[in-house]
């Protein structure tokens, strides 16, 4: 599929994002982590910052059960899918948000926030409005599922790879371009 994003859109889009300073303080953080934490895993305080994140607004939807997830659930459970790794980028991607998602309250769009934070050059974090942009007319509301996700990586991936920036850059890129589009629009 060809895009109509640009490399100097995505640019001009990152140097102004609030988007992408609050996802680069979290991948700094988690990278210090990784150096720090061997094997890697998140504790519970370390998920919550990407539920914030990720859910923005909507943090207070299914906070019920996210308060369910013990210490020892989460840590067993991330490092496990920090731990998976395969020469079969979509194996691996199935396997590891498929562990992330098993954690209650956590659903694909989180998982992906996670991988995406943790190893931005890899993963994006998909939700409807990179959605929209990756799949114009393509009608398609959460709940993700593993294989909504899979073929969303293979687009991103693809045009990360062509405008020379990472998945995660990328996806945050397609987010606020939807967004000011809709803010346009409406």
């Amino acid at each position: 599929m060809k895009h109509k994003v640009t490399r100097s859109a995505v640019a001009t889009v990152l140097a102004r994002s609030q988007l992408r300073a609050e996802a680069d303080g979290l991948k700094t953080h988690f990278s210090k982590l990784r150096r720090s934490r061997d094997p890697f895993y998140f504790d519970v305080a370390d998920l919550d910052a990407v539920l914030r994140f990720k859910l923005r607004g909507q943090y207070a939807r299914q906070s019920v059960r996210r308060r369910a997830n013990e210490a020892v659930a989460v840590r067993a459970v991330t490092e496990a899918a920090f731990r998976v790794r395969s020469d079969d980028p979509d194996y691996e991607l199935e396997v590891r948000a498929g562990l992330l998602a098993s954690l209650p309250g956590i659903g694909v769009g989180v998982a992906s926030a996670i991988l995406a934070l943790t190893e931005p050059e890899s993963y994006g974090v998909i939700d409807v409005r990179a959605w929209r942009q990756l799949f114009p007319g393509a009608r398609k509301r959460p709940p993700f599922t593993v294989t909504d996700y899979r073929k969303f990586m293979a687009e991103l991936r693809a045009l990360a790879n062509r405008l020379g920036y990472t998945p995660q850059e990328i996806d945050v890129a397609l987010w606020e371009l939807d967004a000011s589009r809709s803010q346009r629009s409406g």
